[in-house]
């Protein structure tokens, strides 16, 4: 389906829209792809005592993470923006993760606490 007809479709459009129900079988669900990243994720802390870990994808799979780890209802997690080439930064203590930076683009000096 073309970018054209797909803008004019009101199943992906209820999709866009309301992305925890809405569904596309073009497409993964945004349930789908948070439950998949998440799941990475929980597996990557789960198998390390320490270290970490750089995490490289498109926004959306990126905002889906975020919005597990602020708890934001996931029809929200288009309300912000991850830019090309940011950095943000989450940290996971016991009991909660801590979002320790977000949406980062200048320049970086990483041997000091972020």
């Amino acid at each position: 389906m073309s970018w054209e007809k797909l803008q004019t479709d009101p199943v992906y459009r209820l999709y866009h829209e309301t992305p925890a129900t809405g569904r596309h079988e073009a497409f993964e669900s945004v349930v789908e792809v948070q439950k998949r990243m998440c799941n990475f994720v929980d597996e990557l802390v789960r198998s390390s005592t320490e270290g970490s870990f750089a995490l490289v994808s498109h926004a959306d799979p990126l905002r889906t993470v975020l919005s597990y780890v602020l708890k934001q209802p996931l029809d929200e997690f288009r309300r912000f923006r991850i830019s090309n080439a940011s950095l943000s930064v989450v940290e996971k203590e016991p009991a909660k993760w801590i979002l320790r930076l977000f949406n980062y683009k200048e320049s970086l000096d990483l041997s000091s606490d972020v």
